[in-house]
Parts: structure tokens; sequence; C-alpha cells
């Protein structure tokens, strides 16, 4: 069972809204869902978040107050919501981050990838994963369209100066970290193309205004 099924099993059961912790203990006293992490109340906090902010008003959950959630009731009767709520794909296993530690936006998203063996993500569940190991230090209610921004302002700002990447955009909303793409024929490619850019720009400069003849 995921995490968000555990929470919607126990707040059907409870019939109230409950604080994220109190619904913490329950589904761990019933071993309903095991966490991953050293902080299982922060995750369930996180995926209820990142659950509400995806799914909005279709979300089977509802913020209720301060760390209070209940069941969103006018989406949905709370007994047919069972079916709504998806399994969750386990949790990666991040290394390198100590408890409190926040990273900014593209920092994260490279400890994901890296923790991910190098496949492609979407950037909404490098977001979700980030949040859940609390990584980022964010009040705004989009993180995950903050974190696309902010790795497609990095990989214009270096391709502009002929960087070597840090991030691949591979279409759709995946992307992967460009050195574990770095046998792809594509990037190959695209480093020839770098290479041979900031040479041309080299010998233009050396060359000055008047190493260019006119014909």
């Amino acid at each position: 069972m995921g995490a968000l099924e555990a929470v919607l099993k126990v707040l059907q059961e409870a019939g109230t809204p409950l604080h994220y912790r109190e619904i913490t203990k329950r589904i761990l006293a019933r071993k309903l869902w095991s966490a991953a992490g050293e902080t299982p109340a922060a995750t369930v906090n996180a995926r209820l978040t990142v659950d509400m902010k995806k799914l909005g008003k279709t979300s089977a959950f509802r913020r209720v107050g301060r760390g209070m959630y209940g069941l969103n009731t006018q989406r949905t009767d709370p007994a047919a919501a069972v079916g709504a709520v998806k399994a969750e794909e386990p949790a990666l296993y991040v290394t390198g981050v100590r408890a409190g530690q926040t990273l900014s936006f593209t920092e994260a998203a490279e400890r994901i990838l890296e923790s991910a063996g190098g496949k492609p993500m979407h950037y909404r569940d490098i977001t979700r994963h980030a949040l859940e190991f609390r990584m980022l230090d964010t009040s705004g209610k989009t993180p995950a369209g903050t974190m696309y921004a902010q790795i497609l302002t990095e990989v214009k700002r270096r391709q502009g100066r002929g960087e070597q990447q840090r991030f691949m955009i591979l279409g759709k909303g995946m992307m992967a970290l460009a050195r574990w793409q770095a046998k792809g024929l594509a990037f190959q490619v695209e480093e020839a193309n770098r290479k041979a850019r900031k040479e041309l720009l080299k010998l233009i400069k050396e060359m000055g205004p008047g190493g260019f003849s006119r014909t």
C-alpha cells in the first residue's frame, strides 16, 4: 500500500480531519505503509501537498487547517475514492542530504537524477522527490513550475556561454543528467558543435577586425 492509499484509509476510518503527524502515527501503528526515510511524517505531509497541488479539486484530500487534512467530500464519495488514489512508485534513496539541509532547485534536481541511476525523469517527479526529502525551502504554490523554469534557465545560460551542460531537456517535461547521456549520439553531436562554436569564436577574436578580407 502506498502512502496516499494509507492516508485515505486512515481518514476514512477516522471520519474527521487529522493532523498529518497523527495520520502518520496511525499508519505506522497499523503497518499500512513503510517509510523509506527517517522523517515519515514529513513525507506524508509532502505527498499530500504535492497530490493536492497536482490534482487540485480532483484530489481525494483537502487541507482544513495548519497541518490538518481531511477527505475532499465535494470531489467524490469517500468509498469511491479508494480507487482514485494510484499506487506510488517507491521513493528514491538519496545520499548525502543531511536532516534539515536545503538546496537550490537545480542542485536538488541533480541529486534526484543521480539517485535515479541516470534514468530520465519528469520534472514533476523530480520535484515530488525533492519535497519528500525536504531538499527545498519554498513557499511557492507551483514548485514543479519553478523547478522546470530554473533548469531551463540554466540550460539556456550555459548554452549561451558555450559551457558544458549539467542537464538535458528531452521533451515532454522529461529531463536527464548530461553526463549520463554522454555516450549518446545526440550528446556527442551537441558537444562537437559546442566545441566548434567555441573555437570559431576564439579564432574570430584573435583575428580582429582587420583579419577579414573583402572581395
